[in-house]
Order: C-alpha cells, then sequence, then structure tokens
C-alpha cells in the first residue's frame, strides 16, 4: 500500500464527507480537509486590530504594522541593484529579484509558457490543459479555474464588496444576476 492510497483511505473512513470541497464563505478559497478549511475560516474571524492611520492596511501583528508604515516614511531600505525598485523588506526584495530578473526554470512541455515555481506550473496544467475548474460560486454554482476568476465573476455578478485582508464582509445582490 502506498502512503496516499492508506491516507485517503484513513480520510474516507474517518471523514464521510470526503473527498467534499469545503468552500470558505468569506473569500472563496476551497479545501479537501475540514479542518484546514476551519483553520482557515478562524483566519478571517481573528481580529486586525493594528490598523494604519494613513491608509485601509489592517494586521495582527504590530511588527507587521511598523514594516508597513515603511511604506509612508518612505524607509525603504533595501535596494534592487537591477532596477530602481526599493522595498521594506530583504523577503519582499528577494521575491522581486527572482520574478522581475530571473528567466522562469519550470517549463510547461504542452506549450510555451513557463513560471518561476513549480506550483505555478502545475496549476497552470490543471486548469488550461486539464481543464480543472475546482472554485464554484457559492451563489451560483458556475465554476472557475483559477480563485481570482471567481473573486472577480463575484464582485462583476454578484456585486460582492473587495475584501481587505479578510475583514470586510461579503454583500451580495442576489441570485438573479448569474449568466
Amino acid at each position: 500500500l502506498t502512503k496516499a492510497y492508506y491516507n485517503s483511505t484513513h480520510l474516507k473512513l474517518c471523514d464521510p464527507d470526503f473527498p467534499k470541497q469545503y468552500v470558505c464563505d468569506i473569500c472563496g478559497k476551497s479545501f479537501k480537509l475540514k479542518v484546514a478549511h476551519n483553520r482557515h475560516r478562524e483566519r478571517h474571524e481573528t481580529r486586525y486590530i493594528y490598523k494604519c492611520q494613513l491608509c485601509p492596511y489592517a494586521g495582527r501583528y504590530k511588527a507587521r504594522l511598523s514594516m508597513h508604515m515603511r511604506v509612508h516614511t518612505g524607509d525603504l531600505k533595501y535596494l534592487c541593484t537591477e532596477c530602481p525598485a526599493r522595498y521594506i523588506s530583504k523577503g519582499s526584495l528577494s521575491d522581486h529579484i527572482r520574478l522581475k530578473h530571473t528567466e522562469p526554470q519550470h517549463k510547461c512541455h504542452q506549450c510555451d509558457r513557463a513560471f518561476h515555481n513549480n506550483l505555478n506550473l502545475q496549476r497552470h496544467i490543471d486548469v488550461v490543459h486539464m481543464e480543472i475548474k475546482k472554485h464554484e460560486c457559492n451563489i451560483c454554482s458556475i465554476s472557475f479555474g483559477y480563485r481570482r476568476d471567481l473573486m472577480k465573476h463575484q464582485r462583476n455578478v454578484h456585486k460582492r464588496a473587495k475584501l481587505r485582508s479578510g475583514f470586510s464582509k461579503s454583500i451580495f445582490k442576489s441570485r438573479d444576476n448569474c449568466e
């Protein structure tokens, strides 16, 4: 027996709804495991008590707010050596260099697209070439390959308010707006 087979069999025995998708009603993200869905939901419910006085930013950690404030003070001490970009953290600069100044190494064998990481390549293959649509609208049941397309659909069709850091409430008009 493989570990994957054992785990899926174990999950089916322990969770009769497996492999049902658990979808967050706040942001539309889907999960295979109920426990992962519940943990994710807690993140929306955690209070964003550290709020920026200059913009809508809000966070759960004082240190993150302090780092965010560098955007407003101009204290962007991490400079890119390839272009004029400046960042508030070493991690942000590293991400920028990897995404903007290096060639993507993960190439799709079915088309000419390339990606900076294997996760994005696999997501591309699933959505574009295998036509997997696992992000379902909880209002009209239309499915999308990418979560961003589901969110755009909900904003445009159902007039859902755009979420900011997960603390806004969803606002929908009605089910009648579906195409």
